[in-house]
């Protein structure tokens, strides 16, 4: 749909503004991601860093996966770095493979 299209490429005014009809919390219907899986995923640090403010670091899509994963397993740097600060990141979190994000 169009917030998560937003999140994929970025947009942090769209985001912003159709979040304020949904709320932050919204997940896709088949991967239960949320916008900061999204973000995270495609690189987005501004978003990201918006993002961190409404969803915790710490929510799991149909995986177990948190956003930390998911920028560790596409291999984005940047975005893994901010996620890695947030205090309420935990790094001990295992995706439902057992595997952390340091093993992908």
């Amino acid at each position: 749909d169009e917030l998560f299209r937003a999140a994929e490429e970025g947009d942090l005014d769209v985001v912003k503004e159709l979040i304020e009809d949904t709320g932050p919390e919204v997940r896709e219907e088949d991967t239960n991601a949320t916008l900061l899986h999204a973000a995270a995923a495609n690189g987005h640090v501004d978003l990201v860093i918006f993002l961190l403010t409404l969803i915790s670091p710490n929510t799991t899509d149909n995986n177990g996966q948190t956003p930390v994963h998911v920028a560790a397993r596409e291999g984005q740097l940047p975005t893994l770095e901010v996620l890695l600060k947030d205090e309420q990141f935990n790094a001990e979190r295992l995706d439902n493979s057992n595997r952390s994000f340091k093993d992908l």
